[in-house]
Parts: C-alpha cells; structure tokens; sequence
C-alpha cells in the first residue's frame, strides 16, 4: 500500500506541487479570515487577482469559511506529499565519462531533481599512454555502478569513440539509460536529449565489395557530424573488405537531437550491417565513426555480445586511425594498433 502511495505521490513533478501549494495556501488565508487583510499583501498582481474574483464572486470568501478545516488538511496533506517525495525519491545513477578535459561542463540540474543522485565519475584523462590500463579501468568503474540497485541511470561525457562504444556495449540496452548531450550552439551545459524525433533527416547508404569476394571483413562507416574521407580510413586496407557506409546528407554536431531519431538510426544501420555479415560470412567489422557522444553510446548499447562478429572501433586522429579497440575482448588483445597492419 505505501508503495503505490509513495508511487502515485512520485508523479506529480514539483513544479506542480507548488502551484497547488500555492493556490491551496491562498485558500487557507482566506478561509481563516484573511480577507480584510489582503490589502496588507506587498503583491499588487496578487492583490488585484483575488479582489477581483471576490467582485464577481462575493460569496467565495464565506463559502471558504465553511470549509476551513477540509481546506486545510487539503493543504496540510500536499506539503506531506512534497516532503515525502523528496525523502523516499529514487535511486539514480549519474555516469560522467570524460578522455579530453579535466573536468565536464554542467549538466542541467532539474533532470535530476526527482532523484536521489549518485554520481560516478570515469575520467580517462591522462591515461591514454597506456590504453590496456584504461579500458579496465573504465570496465571495472562501470561494472562496480552497474551492480548496484540503481532504478534510472543517466550518462553523458566527452570521451575517445572506442571508449564511448565500449561503455555503451558493457552497458548493454536492457537498462533503460537516458542521455545527455551538449549542443555546440546555444547550450552552456549538458541538457537530456527528446523524446520525439522531430529531424527530417535520413541516412543515406551505399556499399561497395573487395575484389576479393572472400573476404570475411567489414569496414563500417558511420558519419553524422563530420565527413569521413576515404584517404583517411587507408590504414585499414578498406580495398581488401566489403564496405557498409551510412551518412547524413546534412552534417553536424547537434543534428541528433531526440531518442526517436536514434532508435531509427541505429535499427537501420544494425539492421544492415547484420544483413551484410550474414550474406558474407563476415567475422570482423572494421567501424570508424564520427558522431556525436550520445550517438556512440547509443549503438555501443545495440551491439550484441552472442549475435554479433568481432567489432572494433577506431579512434580518429590527425588524418587517420591509428588505433582501435576490441568492443567483446577484455585482455590485452583488446587493442588493436593500425601501425601493425
């Protein structure tokens, strides 16, 4: 029984609370007699809102009166409801995942002010010069926050793409996360992304075959923000593997925008990519990608451990990828260097 009061209390947002408060409380006022004192009241608008109902309605006041006590238990009961909504909120789990900077921007604060807030902090900076040593530790900080019984889960970050799809595959999409994302224009920090697709934008895709039509290799090429050149992606022999690319006609950083949009992304490019590995008999795709966080993250949590060939993703650096990661691999071969190709 609590638990469904404590559910149905947990629905109402607070902005809502304090309206009714509000309202409740102006009540209150004058059922208890309060209307030969509202003059006193230093709010005009206030002021002018409530004689002018009386005006129309000059029985209001009394018939206030008559319902003091209701009134006031009504009153009395909302604040109960505020004050147990804040002490019994749920549980959330906050991950920040950072490999540029120091320390991440803000994040909208009122995303979280249903929750009770665990933040958990993968910081990757400095760590790159030995690559081994940071993927278990990002493995072990994410595996330790996802064993705890935590009812939402929220992420958001700045981090190298092998690093992003990693922590999105280990988080798997069985877990409902929500995410958040930082728009290059018009936004200070990290707000959470929409629900609706509102984007009339579609991928466009194209392929092409090796002249060896044996190969068992796939070069993925996901682009949504930036342009991938195909000189860039010469260190990974693309001529020797079948290509699968999908790209957005209209490029940016901030032209994904909502859950939906994703959803549809994802199932159109996981969708193909299965296609392409069942029709070749693929055992390893190649994935280079230049998209945004939320984005990587997103298909990270879409790939499957048992459904799926070997995958590694490549991290982009001064004209070319030098090296990559093992999504499924835990030891030491996760570590892919181009350099060796």
């Amino acid at each position: 029984m609590l638990k469904e009061v404590l559910k149905l209390v947990r629905l109402i947002s607070y902005k809502a609370y304090g309206f009714l408060i509000f309202i409740f409380g102006v009540f209150v006022f004058l059922a208890w007699g309060g209307y030969p004192y509202i003059e006193l009241v230093e709010v005009s608008t206030f002021v002018g809102t409530v004689n002018t109902v009386v005006n129309f309605i000059p029985w209001i006041p009394e018939w206030l009166h008559g319902l003091r006590y209701v009134i006031s238990a009504l009153f009395a009961l909302l604040i109960i409801c505020l004050v147990l909504k804040h002490i019994y909120r749920e549980n959330a789990l906050l991950i920040k995942h950072y490999s540029f900077a120091k320390q991440l921007v803000g994040h909208n604060k009122r995303v979280f002010e249903p929750y009770k807030l665990t933040t958990v902090e993968i910081d990757l900076f400095g760590m790159l010069e030995n690559i081994p040593s940071a993927f278990r530790y990002q493995d072990k900080e994410l595996g330790n926050a996802l064993r705890q019984p935590f009812l939402h889960y929220f992420y958001y970050g700045i981090a190298h793409t092998p690093f992003v799809f990693r922590a999105g595959f280990q988080f798997g999409d069985e877990c409902n996360i929500r995410i958040l994302h930082k728009r290059r224009k018009n936004e200070s920090v990290f707000v959470e992304l929409s629900k609706h697709d509102d984007e009339n934008l579609f991928l466009v895709r194209s392929e092409s075959n090796p002249v060896e039509k044996t190969s068992d290799e796939l070069l993925l090429v996901i682009s949504t923000s930036l342009r991938i050149n195909d000189e860039e992606m010469s260190c990974l022999n693309p001529t020797s593997k079948h290509i699968l690319k999908f790209e957005l006609a209209t490029k940016s950083f901030d032209n994904i925008s909502s859950y939906a949009q994703m959803e549809r992304y994802r199932n159109e490019i996981l969708y193909h990519m299965r296609e392409k590995c069942k029709d070749k008999g693929i055992n390893t795709v190649h994935l280079v990608a230049s998209t945004s966080v939320a984005f990587s993250f997103f298909i990270g949590q879409g790939l499957s451990e048992t459904h799926d060939p070997e995958i590694i993703v490549y991290h982009y650096e001064n004209n070319t990828y030098p090296w990559g990661l093992r999504i499924k691999s835990s030891d030491e071969t996760a570590l892919v260097s181009t350099n060796e190709r």
